[in-house]
């Protein structure tokens, strides 16, 4: 396999540019295409939202993806965006007894094994007084569409991107700006420097294209950021502001 043609389809999904991936791929014969070509293309197809793809792409190398752990997150990754929560957390789970340290694993299992059951549902002065059960997904009215799940090893603040305050990244379209998980993350950073400083050492950010991701080991801190976070998106012009000083990633 080429490594410069490896190199380059590494670049570009670090650019977000999954179409491009896709393009080149598919004009390369597929006799021709390795298992790794294969991988590229499926974590394409699932950063494009074509599932159904990536999830024929991903069976095509199903013997030999048996022991990757990279695999079966990017077949969960597609079962949990079309809503089929059982297959995820079955490929979760397999990600997760194969690299316990997987990016993101522990978020998107609980993600999956959640969404399965009924929210909780909080206002901000009960919210701590729920006793950690190992896996919880915490909705509080003052943060939606914003929310935190709680883990084993520790705690994150999530947001789908595209679906909340689109009108916002539309300000800064035609310099790349699309409102995905990179670009809330940038946001968010800002926010911490301007309005949160003392947590700019506590919070942290793992996002990804679809998904916003903060992350803190101090549930309390967490939510802190997160009131603060969510009450200046519903600022308009604290936010537009905020925003004008983010840089894209």
């Amino acid at each position: 396999m080429n490594k410069d043609l490896l190199k380059k389809l590494e670049q570009l999904h670090e650019d977000d540019k999954f179409s491009e991936i896709i393009k080149i791929i598919v004009t390369i014969p597929k006799n021709d295409r390795n298992y790794d070509l294969i991988m590229h293309l499926a974590r394409a197809y699932n950063n494009n939202d074509n599932l159904d793809e990536a999830i024929e792409q991903l069976f095509l190398i199903e013997k030999q993806g048996e022991h990757d752990p990279s695999w079966h997150f990017r077949l969960g990754y597609a079962y949990f965006y079309k809503d089929e929560f059982e297959k995820a957390i079955e490929s979760f789970k397999t990600t997760y007894e194969l690299d316990g340290n997987f990016p993101s694993i522990d978020v998107f299992l609980s993600m999956a094994q959640n969404a399965l059951s009924p929210n909780i549902i909080l206002k901000a002065d009960d919210f701590r007084e729920i006793p950690f059960t190992g896996q919880n997904l915490y909705k509080s009215k003052e943060i939606v569409p914003f929310r935190i799940v709680s883990y084993e090893t520790g705690n994150s603040l999530l947001l789908d991107a595209g679906s909340y305050k689109n009108e916002l990244f539309e300000i800064r379209q035609d310099e790349g700006f699309e409102g995905n998980g990179y670009d809330w993350a940038s946001l968010a950073k800002v926010f911490l420097e301007e309005k949160k400083p003392e947590l700019t050492d506590v919070i942290g950010f793992d996002p990804e294209g679809s998904m916003f991701c903060a992350y803190c080991d101090d549930l309390d801190a967490l939510f802190e950021f997160a009131l603060a976070f969510h009450s200046a998106c519903e600022d308009e012009d604290l936010i537009v502001d905020l925003f004008s000083k983010a840089e894209l990633d």
